[in-house]
């Protein structure tokens, strides 16, 4: 399990990042930590990013012991405009984002604000 807070390798990148980034494997070691929420500081951010960043790319390993045991992949997601999802390489959910692949300098589709730090709910994605 993932939550709020816990701690992320992330990068705010100057250019797309290499296609393999989202691969188990990829060495993140020079890649920067912080806990999530990432964000300008609007209430809901552990880890500030400097103002006007288009995108953040992060990373966190976990491990579920028994794969036997998940019939569903069930995703709750608190974010800020947009997001893509991967698992081992694999796209599992996305939100608010237009281009199948977009570059680092990529934009939302609309604007969207995270909602639990207002009491609200994360928004659930199932695969």
């Amino acid at each position: 399990m993932v939550n709020r807070g816990d701690n992320f390798r992330y990068l705010l990148p100057q250019a797309t990042p290499s296609s393999d980034w989202t691969n188990l494997n990829f060495n993140d070691s020079n890649w920067q930590q912080g806990s999530s929420g990432f964000g300008y500081g609007d209430g809901d951010d552990a880890t500030l990013v400097p103002a006007g960043t288009a995108s953040i790319y992060v990373r966190i390993l976990f491990t579920i012991s028994n794969l036997e045991l998940i019939d569903n992949l069930l995703l709750d997601m608190d974010f800020d405009d947009g997001f893509i999802a991967h698992i081992n390489g694999v796209e599992v959910a996305r939100s608010n984002m237009l281009e199948a692949t977009p570059s680092f300098n990529s934009t939302a589709i609309v604007d969207r604000e995270a909602t639990i730090y207002l009491s609200g709910q994360p928004a659930q994605v199932r695969d």
